[in-house]
């Protein structure tokens, strides 16, 4: 399976998308969280950096997430 989320799955609200992921396969999850962590590392090279930029920015555009929801 490929990890990747479409622009259209990270503009839902974040109540669905949990609902969603918590029906998931354990092992899709794995692989998510692992692509994740290459990304958030920086150890994937320019593409990984270009994704990490993107998905900043959509982190950041969400009104409804705060600053308490990282913690």
């Amino acid at each position: 399976m490929d990890p990747r989320l479409t622009s259209s799955q990270l503009q839902e609200r974040v109540d669905i998308i949990s609902e969603k992921m918590q029906v998931l396969p354990d092992e899709f999850l794995e692989e998510l969280k692992n692509g994740l962590r290459v990304i958030l590392d920086g150890t994937g090279g320019s593409q990984h950096r270009e994704e990490f930029m993107i998905l900043q920015k959509l982190v950041q555009s969400r009104s409804e997430l705060n600053s308490k929801d990282f913690s």
